[in-house]
């Protein structure tokens, strides 16, 4: 479905083909690379944005060009109940892929942290931005204005009067685009020990 006359923004829904949801985790996994979920493959993360696709809760919204996502934005109103759902509906093939990464990798930790992030952050907000991203030359383009943009309307339609957003402390660019579009820092944060986080705040007005 198309959702912008400016520029083709699709929602991405469960029945959206499969090269899709390869194409945004490929996306996810090369533009969020210091992400803990860019550890995982290609295959379990488009599982990922199946279970966000299918979820009533969240959303997910893409820009395609050349017959592949340049850009795309998730969010959630209840990342608690996108986690459950996820772990609900995790089969064969998801399992495959998450067991082998959590040995081989040994971040098994990491992975509860992540988990605790989503049952307990975000608590005092009623919308949360999942993950947001655009391919490496396709930045400056008004892609990632157009995609916050009709992830706010979304928001907006969904009740919301203010959006999280979380950040590494090393993502400047993304820390100028949230301070750019009006969000304000409110604090820092440790999803992973080690690892600080930034969140920001976003009023809907």
């Amino acid at each position: 479905m198309t959702v912008s006359n400016r520029r083709s923004i699709h929602r991405l829904s469960p029945s959206s083909d499969v090269s899709i949801f390869s194409g945004i985790a490929e996306l996810h996994k090369n533009a969020i690379s210091e992400g803990y979920l860019a550890s995982f493959d290609v295959d379990f993360l488009a599982h990922v944005y199946v279970a966000i696709s299918a979820n009533s809760d969240s959303f997910c919204y893409y820009v395609m060009a050349d017959d592949r996502p340049i850009g795309f934005i998730a969010g959630s109103t209840s990342s608690a109940r996108l986690m459950r759902d996820f772990a609900l509906s995790a089969r064969g093939n998801v399992l495959r892929a998450l067991i082998p990464a959590l040995v081989e990798r040994f971040q098994p930790v990491r992975l509860l942290e992540l988990v605790r992030h989503m049952l307990t952050g975000g608590a005092a907000t009623s919308g949360e931005i999942l993950n947001f991203a655009v391919s490496r030359g396709s930045e400056r383009m008004g892609i990632g204005t157009e995609l916050f943009a009709t992830a706010v309307e979304e928001f907006r339609d969904r009740g919301s009067d203010e959006i999280e957003i979380v950040t590494g402390d090393r993502q400047l660019a993304a820390q100028r685009f949230y301070e750019n579009i009006g969000a304000r820092r409110t604090d820092t944060l440790q999803i992973h020990r080690g690892v600080t986080s930034l969140r920001y705040i976003y009023d809907i007005s």
